[in-house]
């Protein structure tokens, strides 16, 4: 089945980065931000955007958005470190689809993540085990997942390991259907475990419900059909106007990438303060401060970037900055002509969507068919368009927001 395929998540860059596979195929992908009547394409995506809610509360968003994809074949998308809400989601899932299995793959390698015995390990290490068992937004507690549904919704679970996984999508869809359990946990490392994994996903049909992570998207499409031979990455884009580069992560790989664009491409950075936003004539007087900055330097026909990569991190004030950098966003887009923003983060991708009165995102596929960096069309509440690169901020190269800035702005 090629179409008729939905994906939800919790935060809005991992789903454009599930759905930008399908789009990367041929797919015609669209992301809803607002009212979903009347839709027209084949994968459609939703964010509920509650990676940082309490679980009663991504609970009630979640299903909400499985009732409204009712009649697909749907996905939730979650994060790969165990972020966010993953046992609310899946009792979302089984109150409102009661699917005879659930079953869950979160290995991501290209995040360096990845599930052995159940456990999340990152870069090797269990997850609880690492910075993010004190994280001050979203504390990783327990990296065991069949420990931590049990100890959240009191369901058990079985782990499929490396030697189950490597025998193939039959053998792995006999043994999840002839487990006592109704929920699956499926370790991945190989390539060839995702291929397996996507096609026993296919295999049990309307009776399992898959959440996924990264490593997993890329191989669903051919899984339902869509044929290799026609991936192929987004072509440079006909557009000879400024794009302005959003940087909301707090990611070191996310400071690396913009460093070189500053130091090799020349890319003008403005870096954003924390001090005196918790005042809101502070706060409005820093925006039009930084918007007048960054106006002035499109006005010489050169990209720019501004970013709260270098400030110091207050989880108090993480998503006020987000909407900080989208307010900045939306005042340069009235007073400039711009041609695609470059968006970092996915707190700050949300926001500026928010800021926008996005309605629908159009995906368009990614840069290069290996990465997580997309191209999408935004149709805002003006109702104008707009081009959008959306990236996370732990992912890609040196040259990745270099090479994104190359599709967005062909010079």
């Amino acid at each position: 089945m090629m179409h008729n395929i939905a994906v939800i998540g919790s935060d809005i860059n991992g789903v454009i980065t599930t759905v930008s596979q399908f789009a990367n195929c041929g797919a015609r992908v669209t992301l809803y931000l607002g009212d979903t009547e009347g839709w027209d394409c084949d994968v459609v995506g939703f964010t509920t955007n509650s990676k940082h809610l309490s679980a009663r509360h991504a609970y009630g968003k979640t299903r909400n958005a499985i009732r409204r994809c009712q009649g697909r074949h749907i996905y939730t998308q979650e994060d790969s470190s165990l972020k966010g809400n993953l046992p609310a989601n899946i009792q979302a899932a089984i109150d409102e689809l009661n699917p005879r299995k659930i079953l869950i793959c979160l290995s991501s390698p290209e995040k360096r993540r990845h599930v052995q015995g159940g456990v999340v390990h990152i870069e090797g290490v269990p997850a609880d085990q690492t910075a993010l068992y004190n994280d001050p937004l979203s504390p990783v507690k327990e990296a065991h997942i069949p420990t931590l549904l049990y100890k959240n919704i009191g369901i058990k679970s079985k782990v499929l390991g490396f030697d189950i996984i490597d025998k193939g999508p039959e053998t792995i869809l006999r043994h999840i259907m002839d487990s006592s359990e109704r929920t699956i946990v499926l370790d991945a490392l190989e390539p060839q475990h995702f291929r397996n994994i996507a096609e026993a996903i296919q295999l049990g049909g309307d009776e399992c419900f898959a959440c996924i992570a990264n490593n997993l998207c890329g191989e669903l499409p051919f899984s339902h059909g869509y044929s290799r031979e026609n991936v192929k990455a987004i072509e440079p884009l006909e557009n000879n106007k400024p794009v302005l580069v959003v940087i909301g992560s707090y990611d070191p790989i996310a400071g690396m990438q913009l460093r070189k664009a500053s130091e090799e491409n020349g890319l003008p950075v403005i870096s954003l303060k924390t001090t005196g936003l918790l005042s809101l004539k502070r706060r409005e007087s820093r925006i039009r401060e930084y918007c007048d900055e960054v106006i002035a330097l499109f006005k010489t026909g050169n990209n720019c970037a501004i970013t709260s990569n270098s400030s110091k991190f207050i989880p108090q004030l993480k998503y006020k900055m987000a909407y900080l950098l989208a307010e900045i966003a939306a005042e340069v887009l009235q007073h400039c002509d711009l041609g695609a923003l470059l968006n970092s983060g996915s707190d700050t991708n949300y926001a500026v969507c928010d800021i926008l009165q996005v309605k629908k995102i159009e995906i368009l596929g990614s840069i290069r068919t290996n990465t997580s960096t997309t191209i999408s069309r935004l149709h805002m509440g003006n109702g104008k368009l707009l081009y959008i690169g959306s990236r996370g901020g732990a992912i890609g190269g040196p040259d990745e927001i270099s090479k994104t800035l190359q599709i967005l702005r062909p010079l």
